[in-house]
């Protein structure tokens, strides 16, 4: 849940009482759920205007590959919490397969094709094979760099703004590495058919093929290519009166026979026969069928499973163990009240050595956003951290009173959170955040309590040999001093019961009490609290325009939004206080910050923005919402002009290279080392091979893919034009 901030995140603290209409406003959105401001124009048309520039999709070869390192943390737990850390992380990994099928079509075969070939020989002997059938160095490293992006994002789209990403390299050369291989001197006919199902959709950037979405404004899996929004709505509704909730569901539209559409709601399980009341034969509604069967996923699903059972056997207490079992029940069976079982005793697991939370959990690449991602991490505490967000959660009912606005748009009772900041050691799906808010249950959330889990390494490691542009020199190094340090800020609203909100975080950051928490006094506090507003004003400026697209007026990306929404605010109403200049006419621009003025002028426009966003999620006003969101994330001149400049300077996103763990076997018994690699595409894909050394994960996606195929031939015609 910290991974979108929309509206409703940028009032960050605790949940205020929300109109019904509010939250069905919502539910039926795409990945920015309340569609404020311009949005008239057809997701279609967005990706069209994508798609006449190329360069939009290409993964460059300069692509960073940083380290995601949790070596102290790992090496200080006990040979028991290393096994258990060891067979959970398998569990995650094996999970995170799924989100291959969940991302595209194509998406397991493309993985196929690419693990079947650098699993059967090491990357420099497939270079040489590629040289020598003509290939230059660009174009192989190109390759790397493709085969890492599909690792990374487990898919041939993006994890971030759920746009496609396509090879810098010709398909011809594709092609000759492909021939090259040991993979395909071994099996010419499979590898080829591998290449040729693959080669249209690697490569397509027809417009309905270039972004997520529902039948032709985009791809998505969770429904049959054919579901359209309408098909949706009546398939949500249907599942209403069941009482069906769909995280683990997915949606393929057929014809019964007697003409009437038949929508089948597949159920992830590892077991696949009939159980009522888990499934349900077909039955009539509103004018089609509807029906619920199981198994799906259900080859990779027995893999997470084999592994929580293993680690099971090295539970520190009854109830990881009793989560673990209800886990293996849910994924075992369909059933998603056993997820939601393992959820509750997870939450009870306070302050544990290694924490893990597995399943179908986020909603936001589901078109209707209410079908799960599947997602595993695998932590160590980090407990110097933990220990400052466990004295800002004791303070939380005090820190409240900060907050811009009364009572009455305040929960009566307040429910204290669980506050971690974990040491990444495994997290498997489609990207990696640098915190998360679950369960997402929404009845767990609001009765029993939630986690609010800080990923402590991701920071640092997504910072990594970034570059800073349109700030002073001197702006520059104190924002990189205090980068990290001011990112505890972002995450403060978590500790009040609610997801990240950067409104909050800068509210909160102006109080002296808050610092001291974290360790600064003095100059140093108010140089942190200068680089927390600084960092988020520079992504509003240098940053979030990379996700609009100004041909339609529209926004790809509500994290981007929000951020443009709170520079312009300031930018347009601080007097001052905030401005951005061309200082090279066409090259360059250059923002600068009077640190002088937040914590009076800055803290009195943040704080009276925030009570009207609190006010509008609190009464449900959508008109009023979309009023004041157009206003601040319009891009008039000379922002239209200035985001050309923006997409001069722009940094493809890192991607992470993670560890593995390796079980050994000694004289002391069963061992766990933690094996590293290097930040490189190389280190990347490498990790990848020795994570699966077996092909027979990609005969199971192979299997998997090729059923669910009927269900997307329309995408195929698509692709070859």
């Amino acid at each position: 849940m910290l991974r979108t901030l929309t509206i409703n995140l940028l009032i960050k603290c605790r949940r205020p009482k929300i109109a019904d209409s509010f939250i069905i406003k919502q539910c039926r959105g795409t990945s920015t759920s309340f569609d404020i401001g311009p949005q008239t124009l057809q997701p279609s048309k967005i990706v069209k205007a994508m798609a006449d520039d190329k360069s939009h999709f290409l993964l460059p070869n300069n692509q960073r590959f940083v380290e995601l390192d949790s070596s102290q943390a790992f090496n200080k737990l006990t040979d028991n919490e290393k096994l258990y850390a060891h067979y959970l992380s398998q569990a995650a990994w094996n999970g995170g397969l799924i989100v291959l099928m969940q991302t595209s079509p194509e998406s397991p075969k493309i993985f196929s094709l690419l693990h079947r070939i650098f699993s059967m020989e090491s990357i420099q002997s497939l270079r040489e094979a590629a040289n020598e059938q003509g290939v230059n160095n660009d174009d192989f490293q190109a390759f790397l760099v493709y085969a890492g992006g599909i690792f990374a994002n487990s898919g041939n789209y993006k994890g971030f703004g759920d746009t496609k990403f396509i090879p810098n390299l010709p398909s011809t050369s594709f092609e000759l590495i492909v021939k090259g291989s040991k993979a395909f001197d071994d099996d010419a006919q499979h590898m080829m058919k591998l290449w040729q199902q693959c080669e249209n959709f690697i490569y397509s950037i027809a417009p309905r093929l270039t972004r997520l979405g529902l039948a032709d404004k985009g791809v998505t899996t969770y429904f049959s290519s054919n579901v359209t929004e309408e098909d949706s709505n009546l398939v949500n509704d249907w599942m209403k009166t069941k009482l069906i909730e769909a995280y683990i569901c997915r949606t393929f539209k057929t014809k019964a026979e007697d003409g009437l559409p038949l929508y089948t709601i597949h159920l992830a399980s590892v077991e696949s026969a009939p159980k009522p009341p888990l499934t349900m034969a077909p039955e009539k509604y509103k004018g089609a069928y509807f029906q619920v069967t199981r198994g799906d996923y259900s080859p990779l699903l027995k893999l997470v499973n084999d592994n929580l059972m293993k680690a099971k056997e090295y539970a520190a207490n009854d109830n990881e163990r009793n989560m673990l079992e209800h886990y293996i029940n849910s994924f075992r069976e369909g059933d998603l009240s056993e997820h939601k079982e393992g959820s509750r005793y997870w939450i009870k697991d306070k302050g544990p050595i290694i924490e893990t939370y597995q399943g179908f959990i986020e909603t936001y690449r589901d078109p209707s956003g209410q079908r799960g991602e599947f997602e595993g991490f695998v932590a160590m505490v980090n407990k110097e951290m933990s220990k400052k967000f466990g004295d800002l959660v004791d303070g939380a009912e005090r820190f409240i009173k900060f907050l811009p606005w009364g009572e009455d748009l305040e929960k009566d009772h307040f429910l204290r959170p669980d506050f971690t900041s974990l040491d990444v050691l495994t997290f498997s799906g489609s990207g990696i955040p640098a915190g998360i808010n679950i369960p997402n249950y929404d009845e767990i959330r609001q009765n029993e309590g939630f986690k609010n889990v800080s990923l402590g390494n991701v920071i640092p490691a997504a910072y990594k040999e970034s570059v800073i542009p349109f700030l002073s020199e001197k702006d520059k190094e104190l924002l990189e001093k205090y980068r990290v340090a001011s990112f505890e800020f972002t995450t403060l609203g978590s500790a009040f019961e609610e997801c990240r909100a950067e409104a909050v975080g800068l509210y909160l950051s102006l109080v002296p009490e808050i610092l001291k928490i974290f360790g600064y006094e003095g100059q140093e506090a108010q140089d942190v609290t200068y680089v927390n507003w600084l960092s988020l004003l520079w992504n509003g400026a240098a940053k979030a325009t990379e996700m609009y697209q100004p041909n339609t007026k529209t926004w790809l990306q509500a994290h981007a939004r929000a951020r443009f929404v709170l520079m312009r605010l300031l930018e347009l109403e601080g007097e001052g206080m905030l401005t951005i200049t061309e200082s090279e006419p066409g090259k360059n621009l250059l923002l600068t910050l009077q640190r002088e003025h937040l914590a009076t002028r800055g803290k009195k426009i943040i704080g009276d923005f925030l009570v009207k966003l609190q006010t509008i999620k609190a009464t449900g006003d959508v008109e009023a919402g979309e009023k004041l969101f157009d206003k601040y994330s319009r891009l008039d001149e000379p922002w239209n002009r200035w985001r050309d400049i923006v997409m001069m300077h722009k940094q493809p996103r890192n991607i992470f290279v993670q560890p593995n763990t390796v079980v050994v076997e000694s004289n002391k018994g069963k061992q766990v080392e933690l094996k590293r690699y290097p930040a490189t595409a190389e280190g990347m894909i490498t990790s990848w091979v020795e994570r699966f050394p077996s092909t027979d994960v990609d005969d199971y996606l192979e299997e998997l893919a090729e059923k669910d195929s009927v269900h997307f031939r329309d995408l195929k015609a698509i692709a070859t034009v």
